[in-house]
């Protein structure tokens, strides 16, 4: 009996990890997707990195699989390195405070 309920457990916590590596990459993909957009004329451009980056960072990379935490860091380093210091000392800041999404949500 209890191995049947430790199968079960494991198979949907499983299926969890797999909805939430399937909405993380989601997330990413439009994040690459509207930072590739991004003029380089537009005066916001970067207040609009940084609102990439801190929503990248509401990922919780633990629970990413190896090629999609890959995607994760190759996007948010493409956006990262586009900053200069100072904001990315802005992003590393409000980062602390960020909640992260939780794979039972």
């Amino acid at each position: 009996k209890e191995k049947e309920i430790s199968s079960n457990l494991m198979k949907s916590e499983s299926a969890d990890i797999k909805k939430y590596n399937s909405e993380a990459l989601d997330i990413i993909e439009k994040v690459k997707k509207q930072n590739d957009s991004i003029s380089i004329l537009d005066e916001n451009k970067n207040l609009q990195k940084i609102n990439f980056l801190l929503k990248l960072e509401e990922i919780q990379t633990s629970y990413l699989y190896l090629s999609i935490g890959t995607l994760y860091q190759q996007v948010y380093q493409e956006i990262w390195n586009s900053l200069n210091s100072e904001n990315q000392f802005i992003v590393s800041k409000k980062a602390i405070n960020i909640q992260k999404r939780e794979l039972y949500e």
